[in-house]
């Protein structure tokens, strides 16, 4: 007899290579271990962590940085779904969307968000093709810019 190693209960192995006491418990130990540390950022996170590194962006980029974060808005919305959406004076839920009705969102918004921070330079083709210089980062950098200077 040994102990599962997920729920602890007493248990006779079949072989020596045999942790769990069942099957259930097995797969609860891998969704477990599969499961990130950390919380996953949103989709508005992410957008907004990409836009703070565009610093060629200027004002009459607004209206597209507005679009993205929306679009990184109804994404993370339609994410939310599978939850359930809480009505907000009583509790309880009052929706929640199956597999395919956030396959369906996300598929339609997800390349409009692309094609909006493509629109911004969100990635070195575009930025090639925007005419856009960056500025080079890391310890070579580094080394290079105290060589150039006299």
């Amino acid at each position: 007899m040994r102990p599962c190693e997920h729920c602890g209960t007493a248990f006779k192995a079949r072989t020596a290579a045999h942790r769990f006491c069942s099957a259930a418990c097995r797969t609860a130990a891998r969704s477990a271990a599969a499961a990130p540390a950390e919380p996953v950022p949103s989709m508005r996170e992410r957008v907004d962590a990409a836009i703070d590194q565009m610093t060629w962006l200027t004002l009459a980029d607004a209206g597209l940085v507005a679009t993205a974060r929306t679009y990184a808005d109804q994404i993370d919305a339609s994410l939310a779904l599978e939850h359930g959406v809480k009505c907000g004076s009583c509790g309880e839920v009052t929706h929640t969307a199956n597999q395919a009705e956030i396959t369906k969102a996300v598929y339609m918004l997800a390349p409009n968000l692309q094609n909006t921070l493509k629109a911004l330079g969100g990635s070195p083709h575009d930025r090639k093709a925007l005419d856009i210089k960056e500025g080079k980062r890391g310890r070579l950098q580094k080394i290079r810019e105290k060589r150039e200077t006299p």
